[in-house]
């Protein structure tokens, strides 16, 4: 099986295209798939049937595994079945018709413009980590990149200059955007560029634009901590992560006339569905204004 799962990498890398951090999850979720069958019944994935599926689901439920995590490990399990259908080791997908139950999406959380002045203006810039950290989060909230198209931006992928609108190039995901960015962002970016990210340049930097306080490029996992404790410290009371930003940047851009089609393409969503839950955020946002300009009870009361 090992092998399969090294075929399966480069399938998932190069026929597919799929970001690193699909390849890693779909890698992981197959790998624990096959050590439950060897471990619970000695057996090979390529003798399974829709009982071993339904059996694993019950299995990661006793696990007290979420209904969200429980879907994409069936979604990985019916991928990797798909790719042995096109090896010719396998003649049906035994994952096709798994149930998988509706996932309810969570609402994100979003901040307000007071919220976001006070994130951004967390870190103090008169330090090398503070200047770092408010060019990552000010890059972040002006383009709504994502986390890993973050932390993958090398130095040539900006383009800037003082007292300018600049503008970055984006290779997440299966293509490359070009996401314009407003000055005082620029402003952020290129001070940490030209006299902060020399300083901390070391033999195993590279072309990395957000570098750690070690010389190396910095890490997923250290971005959101930055993050975190940047929430803490202004006490915002709801729960901020990375992506909070990237919300925010959209319903923001929206609520400000920005079309769908527009963010669609600067969030890089390949699918508009992905992009309509702004607008439907947006409107739940706004009911409460036109209740009360509409309602005459309502606005009679507001009145006096």
């Amino acid at each position: 099986m090992a092998g399969f799962l090294s075929e399966y990498k480069k399938y998932l890398e190069v026929t597919k295209g799929v970001s690193s951090n699909t390849l890693e999850s779909y890698l992981r979720d197959v790998s624990q798939y096959i050590n439950y069958l060897q471990l619970e019944n000695d057996n090979d994935i390529t003798h399974t049937n829709e009982a071993s599926v339904e059996a694993y689901t019950e299995y990661l439920k006793t696990e007290n595994k979420s209904n969200a995590t429980i879907t994409r490990m069936i979604a990985s399990m019916r991928s990797y079945y798909q790719f042995l259908m096109i090896l010719g080791v396998m003649d049906n997908n035994p994952a096709k018709n798994i149930r998988i139950e509706r996932v309810k999406k969570k609402i994100p959380e979003v901040l307000t413009d007071k919220e976001i002045r006070m994130l951004l203006e967390a870190p103090n810039a008169n330090e090398i980590k503070g200047a770092r950290d408010k060019a990552m989060l000010e890059l972040l909230y002006a383009t709504g990149i994502r986390v890993s198209e973050l932390i993958g931006l090398n130095v040539q992928d900006i383009h800037c200059a003082k007292n300018v609108r600049g503008e970055i190039i984006c290779r997440g995901g299966k293509g490359v955007r070009i996401i314009p960015m407003h000055r005082e962002a620029a402003d952020a970016l290129l001070h940490y560029i030209t006299a902060v990210r020399p300083l901390l340049v070391s033999a195993e930097s590279g072309g990395a634009l957000f570098i750690n306080l070690n010389g190396s490029r910095l890490t997923r996992q250290g971005f959101w901590k930055i993050v975190k404790n940047y929430a803490e410290a202004t006490k915002i009371n709801k729960e901020i992560t990375p992506h909070t930003l990237r919300h925010s940047f959209a319903i923001h851009l929206y609520q400000n006339g920005a079309s769908l089609h527009d963010l669609q393409i600067m969030l890089g969503h390949s699918d508009i569905s992905s992009t309509q839950l702004y607008a439907s955020m947006s409107r739940q946002n706004s009911y409460g204004d036109v209740y009360d300009r509409c309602h005459p009870l309502a606005a009679a009361a507001r009145s006096k």
